[in-house]
């Protein structure tokens, strides 16, 4: 494997008009899903406080949020496998936290703008 420090990302996924057991349902679907690429890493639920009622695990979550770690060269691929899970189901968001190219980024709105954000960090 490459000498690359790793990129350390944390997802927060929403989905508008929904539960937060939906949210919750959806978030671990897309964390079995990114568990089965090859560019990941690693992937895990955010530890947290706040856990719904009736999800399986003892340990609480923040309901909603992943944490990522990835190569960097490999982080357009991870974009847009992001961006193909969003557009899979309706008012699906995603905000990345997290660095990029020794950047502290913050970043809410379309997939296809990250993708954009993340190609000019990586110059």
């Amino acid at each position: 494997m490459d000498n690359q420090p790793f990129t350390h990302l944390e997802l927060e996924i929403s989905i508008d008009d929904s539960s937060d057991e939906e949210v919750d349902k959806r978030t671990r679907q897309l964390l079995n899903e990114l568990r089965d690429l090859n560019e990941v890493e690693s992937v895990e639920l955010l530890p947290g406080i706040t856990a719904p009622a009736g999800t399986k695990g003892a340990d609480p979550v923040t309901i909603g949020a992943l944490a990522v770690t990835i190569l960097p060269n490999l982080l357009p691929k991870l974009v847009d496998f992001i961006q193909n899970w969003v557009s899979r189901g309706q008012g699906r968001k995603v905000v990345f936290t997290g660095k990029v190219a020794g950047h502290t980024v913050h970043f809410e709105g379309s997939v296809d703008d990250f993708q954009k954000v993340v190609a000019a960090l990586s110059k």
